[in-house]
């Protein structure tokens, strides 16, 4: 008589790497025979369920500018529960400390140290990821290293009325000392990786993906998503 083999397929664990992206999935198979019960663990697949996107950038630059507008913002709306973006308003500026407050030499003057200033806050302020990067990314569209402080404010006021963000707070950050703190906090994480260029890209921490990255967002985060998302499939 022959004996009757049974497989069970059993989810055993799901360890989540050091930052949180990675589900290793492994798979224990049971067989069931005359002699007992005999198992064997076998990793069956690697889960990429999230990305993590660091940016580093600086508001003016107009490559960061077409990054935000062309590549970053259509991908988060399409794969906002797939990303953690962190972003980092500073790019090639210089920071300086007088009289208990910080001061800023940015690579497009005096207006760019002003809007990497109301990013820090907005990010602040917002928390919410998507919010704050329509909300920044609004800014950058309408805003250039020309437009005076008069126009900049109008700005503002628009891209708040369109992205449904209250101002209020994130003016009181600029003006008061969070903002000047935020943005020393920005200029230190910068200074320690010394990017050569803006936008700089790291995806899970890594620059392995940054060239494809910076023209193919979308299209590199579904590469790495696993399973892939609906978004990716349309």
């Amino acid at each position: 008589m022959f004996q009757k083999v049974l497989l069970f397929q059993i989810l055993i664990s799901a360890a989540i790497c050091s930052r949180g992206l990675r589900n290793t999935v492994s798979t224990t198979f049971i067989k069931q025979t005359t002699t007992g019960t005999i198992t064997s663990e076998i990793p069956v697949s690697t889960r990429n369920d999230k990305v993590e996107l660091t940016v580093y950038y600086e508001t003016l630059c107009p490559a960061s500018v077409d990054f935000f507008v062309t590549q970053l913002k259509p991908t988060v709306k399409r794969l906002t529960e797939h990303l953690d973006v962190h972003l980092i308003p500073y790019g090639h500026a210089k920071t300086f400390r007088s009289r208990g407050r910080y001061f800023f030499d940015c690579q497009h003057g005096r207006r760019e140290c002003f809007a990497n200033m109301v990013h820090a806050c907005a990010i602040d302020v917002l928390r919410n990821n998507t919010h704050s990067i329509f909300f920044n990314s609004c800014l950058m569209q309408y805003i250039s290293y020309q437009s005076n402080y008069d126009y900049f404010v109008s700005v503002v006021s628009w891209c708040g009325y369109t992205e449904k963000v209250h101002i209020a707070e994130i003016w009181k950050c600029v003006k008061g000392l969070r903002g000047n703190i935020l943005l020393k906090k920005y200029g230190d994480a910068t200074h320690e990786l010394s990017p050569s260029y803006v936008p700089y890209l790291m995806i899970n921490g890594s620059t392995q993906h940054q060239d494809e990255a910076s023209s193919d967002l979308l299209g590199t985060v579904c590469r790495i998503l696993n399973p892939k998302p609906k978004a990716c499939r349309s």
